[in-house]
């Protein structure tokens, strides 16, 4: 499975919908359910599935789908 695949997994479950026709170009202001405190338990949630920490300065980079499954790949490349 992808990343993007694991992805659209905790967004589904997350938000409670179909997340299956979005791309890594969907942005954080084109999903209505994820505002800000959506935003922290969402990052919980994708901490705890890939068993990876966000710090303080990378969780206001991760405003698209694509931004956070880079930076996942990037840190379970580490």
């Amino acid at each position: 499975m992808t990343t993007l695949d694991t992805l659209k997994e905790i967004f589904g479950k997350y938000f409670g919908q179909s997340f299956d026709g979005f791309g890594e170009e969907t942005l954080r202001t084109e999903i209505e359910k994820w505002d800000s405190t959506a935003h922290v338990g969402l990052v919980l949630e994708i901490e705890r599935q890939f068993e990876i920490e966000f710090t303080p300065s990378e969780l206001a980079r991760l405003t698209s789908v694509g931004a956070i499954r880079a930076l996942v790949d990037r840190k379970r490349a580490a």
